[in-house]
């Protein structure tokens, strides 16, 4: 339809078309002052500038419609911001709960680039190990770690690097480790890593992230039920099954370099009258008393073990190639261990005097087993109770 004089051109959009109250209130829904001005001006030149021809009308008809493209772009503009902007803030939402998790887990969460240096540790650092986590970042993994346990870490990812080469690993691995760790006092603290390792598409290490948990009243638990498997409950000592893998330990020793190691089986002369006498209570005290003067003037790389009862057994490591050597060798430390027993043993304030009969055996690592040479010392220390108390006899040779 044509335009005739005076009259004034359709608009391209309903939006044109609505009162100015009802367009502002559309476009502010928009969420844009901009966009109402835009339209403010479009409408006000449209009112404006009467068209008294179909040539006139058509740059504003083409101002119109350019505007109106403008209009869509910038909605869509509009809309893009609004969700980029809702996008942020629910970011911002996690990375807050994510920092209050971590804040409060006891585990350490990390992050290392393939240079080994941290970039990412969370805040529970602090309670584990001291440090706050800007302290350490950009820092060598290493600074956390224990020397020993950093030459562990680095042989363990060593070897993985060789199996990722192999092909053994599509890009990555986990492993869990038990580390020292050491605190920002100083002091050093056992603790599991449960660790994911990148590989890039050669096989070279490409960075790590993991977990580290305190498993040190764990590891005090493991001791603790070790030491009593291992340990007799009241001196502390070696107990029989200790003594059995340190024995076939000694023999293999003496195999190797040729050397001749020493039994010792003591068994205390008169314990049970004292122990009938006064009472189990001070016979256990005596007994402790016993194994720390054994343990005070023995060697230290001599194993003293409780057998049993009041009898003890002691090893002694390299006392000479040749055998008449190793053989003296043995008498003396026998005759101190007999001296150990002359002054008397203090208990509850009372002395009590007690004596000691030892039976010794001999072996080169050659002859014998483990059992048979506590078998000859156990004869060889029955022969010394037989030959009078406070005496040594060593077996024969076999």
């Amino acid at each position: 339809m044509r335009c005739g004089q005076g009259t004034r051109p359709k608009l391209p959009s309903k939006i044109f078309r609505q009162s100015s109250k009802r367009r502002t209130a559309h476009v502010r829904r928009l969420g844009s002052i901009g966009l109402y001005t835009l339209l403010s001006t479009i409408s006000t030149l449209s009112h404006a500038a009467p068209l008294t021809s179909e040539a006139g009308g058509l740059p504003l008809l083409l101002a119109l419609s350019v505007s109106a493209l403008i209009l869509m772009l910038l909605v869509r503009n509009q809309l893009l911001f609004d969700r980029l902007q809702k996008q942020l803030q629910e970011s911002r939402e996690q990375k807050h709960m994510l920092e209050l998790l971590t804040e409060n887990m006891t585990d350490v969460v990390w992050r290392v680039d393939k240079d080994h240096r941290i970039t990412y540790i969370c805040a529970s650092v602090k309670r584990m190990l001291g440090y706050d986590p800007e302290e350490l970042q950009g820092k060598h993994l290493s600074c956390l770690l224990h020397p020993d346990s950093a030459e562990f870490a680095h042989s363990l990812l060593q070897q993985m690097e060789t199996e990722a080469k192999r092909g053994e690993y599509q890009g990555w691995a986990d492993t869990t480790v038990e580390l020292q760790q050491r605190h920002k006092s100083g002091e050093t603290l056992w603790a599991e890593a449960v660790v994911r390792v990148f590989f890039n598409s050669e096989g070279e290490f490409d960075g790590a992230q993991g977990t580290t948990r305190d498993i040190g009243d764990r590891k005090q638990a493991e001791d603790a039920i070790r030491h009593l498997a291992f340990n007799d409950p009241l001196t502390h000592l070696p107990n029989r099954r200790l003594l059995g893998d340190r024995l076939n330990q000694a023999l293999i020793n003496c195999a190797r370099h040729k050397e001749t190691c020493a039994i010792f089986f003591l068994d205390l002369d008169n314990f049970k009258t004292i122990n009938d006498n006064h009472g189990h209570e001070e016979g256990d005290v005596l007994l402790k008393e016993v194994a720390h003067r054994l343990r005070h003037h023995l060697r230290e790389s001599d194993t003293i073990a409780r057998f049993g009862g009041d009898e003890f057994v002691i090893i002694s490591q390299f006392l000479g190639e040749e055998f008449g050597h190793a053989q003296a060798s043995a008498e003396r430390i026998g005759q101190k261990i007999v001296e150990l027993f002359h002054e008397p043993f203090q208990v509850g304030g009372k002395p009590y005097q007690i004596h000691t009969s030892v039976g010794v055996a001999l072996c080169d690592g050659q002859h014998g087993n483990s059992s048979e040479l506590l078998h000859q010392a156990d004869m060889a220390m029955y022969k010394a109770k037989v030959e009078g108390h406070n005496n040594i006899v060593i077996a024969p040779p076999h």
